[in-house]
Protein backbone atom coordinates (compact mmCIF):
# COMPACT_ATOMS: atom_id res chain seq x y z
CA UNK A 1 0.00 0.00 0.00
CA UNK A 2 2.25 2.44 -1.16
CA UNK A 3 -0.53 4.74 -2.53
CA UNK A 4 -2.11 5.23 1.17
CA UNK A 5 1.06 7.07 2.23
CA UNK A 6 0.55 11.04 1.54
CA UNK A 7 3.97 12.25 0.18
CA UNK A 8 5.89 15.49 1.57
CA UNK A 9 4.67 16.85 -1.68
CA UNK A 10 0.84 16.84 -1.01
CA UNK A 11 0.95 17.90 3.03
CA UNK A 12 2.79 21.03 1.82
CA UNK A 13 0.55 22.34 -0.43
CA UNK A 14 -2.09 22.40 2.88
CA UNK A 15 0.35 24.05 5.20
CA UNK A 16 1.12 26.84 2.38
CA UNK A 17 -2.06 27.64 1.79
CA UNK A 18 -2.93 27.94 6.33
CA UNK A 19 0.55 30.43 6.47
CA UNK A 20 -0.96 32.37 3.58
CA UNK A 21 -4.12 32.83 5.22
CA UNK A 22 -2.62 33.10 8.95
CA UNK A 23 -0.41 35.61 8.20
CA UNK A 24 -2.45 38.61 7.23
CA UNK A 25 -5.02 37.55 10.04
CA UNK A 26 -2.12 37.88 12.41
CA UNK A 27 -1.13 41.15 10.78
CA UNK A 28 -4.59 42.46 10.71
CA UNK A 29 -4.94 42.05 14.60
CA UNK A 30 -1.36 43.20 15.24
CA UNK A 31 -2.34 46.53 13.70
CA UNK A 32 -5.78 46.08 15.23
CA UNK A 33 -4.60 45.74 18.89
CA UNK A 34 -1.80 48.25 18.71
CA UNK A 35 -4.14 51.09 18.57
CA UNK A 36 -5.58 49.78 21.41
CA UNK A 37 -2.35 48.98 23.60
CA UNK A 38 -0.33 52.10 23.17
CA UNK A 39 3.33 51.49 24.47
CA UNK A 40 4.76 53.15 27.22
CA UNK A 41 7.00 56.36 26.24
CA UNK A 42 10.75 55.27 26.63
CA UNK A 43 12.86 56.38 29.67
CA UNK A 44 14.46 59.09 27.22
CA UNK A 45 16.27 61.09 30.28
CA UNK A 46 17.61 57.92 32.08
CA UNK A 47 19.10 56.28 29.27
CA UNK A 48 21.03 59.76 28.10
CA UNK A 49 21.59 60.35 31.82
CA UNK A 50 23.23 56.79 31.23
CA UNK A 51 25.43 57.38 28.03
CA UNK A 52 26.87 60.73 30.12
CA UNK A 53 27.82 58.86 33.42
CA UNK A 54 29.42 56.37 31.03
CA UNK A 55 31.45 59.08 30.13
CA UNK A 56 29.89 59.35 26.33
CA UNK A 57 28.15 63.00 26.17
CA UNK A 58 28.75 63.15 22.49
CA UNK A 59 26.28 60.31 22.09
CA UNK A 60 23.99 61.78 24.34
CA UNK A 61 23.68 64.84 22.98
CA UNK A 62 23.45 63.59 19.49
CA UNK A 63 20.32 61.35 21.02
CA UNK A 64 18.50 64.56 22.78
CA UNK A 65 18.73 66.65 19.17
CA UNK A 66 16.99 64.11 17.46
CA UNK A 67 14.78 63.93 20.13
CA UNK A 68 14.45 67.63 20.18
CA UNK A 69 12.94 67.79 16.95
CA UNK A 70 9.93 66.03 18.14
CA UNK A 71 10.13 65.92 21.27
CA UNK A 72 7.09 63.80 23.59
CA UNK A 73 4.85 65.75 25.53
CA UNK A 74 5.99 65.33 29.06
CA UNK A 75 9.82 65.65 27.74
CA UNK A 76 9.61 69.36 25.97
CA UNK A 77 10.28 71.19 29.30
CA UNK A 78 13.19 69.70 30.33
CA UNK A 79 15.23 69.14 27.13
CA UNK A 80 16.99 72.46 27.24
CA UNK A 81 18.12 71.50 30.30
CA UNK A 82 19.29 68.20 29.80
CA UNK A 83 21.03 69.46 26.73
CA UNK A 84 22.96 71.94 28.57
CA UNK A 85 24.06 69.38 31.22
CA UNK A 86 24.89 66.96 28.25
CA UNK A 87 27.23 70.00 26.69
CA UNK A 88 28.82 70.92 30.21
CA UNK A 89 29.94 66.94 30.26
CA UNK A 90 31.33 67.59 26.37
CA UNK A 91 33.17 70.59 27.51
CA UNK A 92 35.32 68.68 29.87
CA UNK A 93 36.08 66.40 27.44
CA UNK A 94 37.56 69.34 24.90
CA UNK A 95 41.13 69.48 24.81
CA UNK A 96 41.28 72.96 23.66
CA UNK A 97 40.03 75.97 26.09
CA UNK A 98 38.27 77.48 22.56
CA UNK A 99 35.89 74.34 22.32
CA UNK A 100 35.26 74.44 26.01
CA UNK A 101 34.45 77.92 26.34
CA UNK A 102 31.82 77.45 23.06
CA UNK A 103 30.29 74.48 24.86
CA UNK A 104 30.04 76.36 27.75
CA UNK A 105 28.15 79.41 26.48
CA UNK A 106 25.98 77.34 24.75
CA UNK A 107 25.11 75.37 27.59
CA UNK A 108 24.48 78.40 29.68
CA UNK A 109 22.29 80.16 26.74
CA UNK A 110 20.04 76.87 27.14
CA UNK A 111 20.46 76.97 30.91
CA UNK A 112 19.07 80.58 30.79
CA UNK A 113 16.20 79.68 28.25
CA UNK A 114 15.36 76.77 30.29
CA UNK A 115 14.87 79.11 33.65
CA UNK A 116 13.06 82.34 32.09
CA UNK A 117 10.57 79.80 30.40
CA UNK A 118 10.09 77.44 33.55
CA UNK A 119 10.22 80.02 36.36
CA UNK A 120 8.38 77.73 38.77
CA UNK A 121 9.47 74.24 37.27
CA UNK A 122 11.01 71.85 40.16
CA UNK A 123 14.30 72.13 38.05
CA UNK A 124 14.62 75.92 38.00
CA UNK A 125 16.89 75.95 40.79
CA UNK A 126 18.90 73.31 39.70
CA UNK A 127 19.91 75.48 36.11
CA UNK A 128 20.49 78.86 38.29
CA UNK A 129 22.83 76.46 40.33
CA UNK A 130 24.41 74.65 36.68
CA UNK A 131 24.60 78.61 35.31
CA UNK A 132 26.66 79.89 38.70
CA UNK A 133 29.19 76.58 38.24
CA UNK A 134 29.41 77.86 34.05
CA UNK A 135 30.18 81.20 35.48
CA UNK A 136 32.69 79.73 37.75
CA UNK A 137 34.25 77.99 35.06
CA UNK A 138 34.68 80.68 32.97
CA UNK A 139 36.17 82.49 35.14
CA UNK A 140 38.46 80.53 35.95
CA UNK A 141 39.29 80.32 31.80
CA UNK A 142 39.37 83.44 32.00
CA UNK A 143 42.39 83.98 34.86
CA UNK A 144 43.94 80.84 33.38
CA UNK A 145 44.18 83.22 30.45
CA UNK A 146 45.06 86.53 32.10
CA UNK A 147 48.20 84.56 33.79
CA UNK A 148 49.51 83.52 30.42
CA UNK A 149 49.52 87.15 29.22
CA UNK A 150 52.70 88.68 28.80
CA UNK A 151 52.03 92.49 28.69
CA UNK A 152 50.87 94.25 32.27
CA UNK A 153 47.69 95.87 30.10
CA UNK A 154 46.22 92.72 28.55
CA UNK A 155 47.17 90.65 31.85
CA UNK A 156 44.88 93.37 33.63
CA UNK A 157 42.16 93.25 31.18
CA UNK A 158 41.66 89.56 31.19
CA UNK A 159 41.96 89.87 35.05
CA UNK A 160 39.33 92.22 34.80
CA UNK A 161 36.76 89.67 32.49
CA UNK A 162 37.63 86.70 35.17
CA UNK A 163 36.71 88.92 38.40
CA UNK A 164 33.15 89.73 36.10
CA UNK A 165 32.79 86.60 35.49
CA UNK A 166 33.34 85.44 39.02
CA UNK A 167 30.71 87.94 40.27
CA UNK A 168 28.46 86.94 38.26
CA UNK A 169 28.89 83.36 39.11
CA UNK A 170 28.07 84.49 43.30
CA UNK A 171 25.35 86.14 42.39
CA UNK A 172 23.51 83.25 40.66
CA UNK A 173 23.03 81.05 44.08
CA UNK A 174 21.13 83.95 45.44
CA UNK A 175 18.84 83.18 41.91
CA UNK A 176 18.35 80.06 42.46
CA UNK A 177 17.44 80.16 46.54
CA UNK A 178 14.76 82.82 45.56
CA UNK A 179 13.88 79.95 42.75
CA UNK A 180 13.90 77.63 46.20
CA UNK A 181 12.12 79.57 48.33
CA UNK A 182 8.88 80.14 45.94
CA UNK A 183 8.71 76.67 45.32
CA UNK A 184 8.61 75.65 48.96
CA UNK A 185 5.93 78.64 49.40
CA UNK A 186 3.42 77.16 46.64
CA UNK A 187 4.78 73.39 48.46
CA UNK A 188 3.37 74.70 51.48
CA UNK A 189 -0.10 76.21 50.03
CA UNK A 190 -0.25 73.24 48.31
CA UNK A 191 -0.25 71.15 51.39
CA UNK A 192 -2.15 73.37 53.48
CA UNK A 193 -5.06 73.03 50.85
CA UNK A 194 -4.72 69.85 51.19
CA UNK A 195 -5.60 69.27 54.62
CA UNK A 196 -8.40 71.87 54.86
Amino acid sequence: MTGARLSPIHTRPTFSIARSLLLPLAFGALVLFSNRCPAEEPPHLDFVRGLRARGMPDLALEYLQKLSQKPPAGLAAVLPLELAKTRLELATLKPDPAGRAAEQIQARTELERFVKNNPQHPLAADASVEIARIAALQGMGQLTAARQQEEKSSRQAALLRARLQFEDAGKQPASAMKQIDVLLAGSAVSTQAQSE
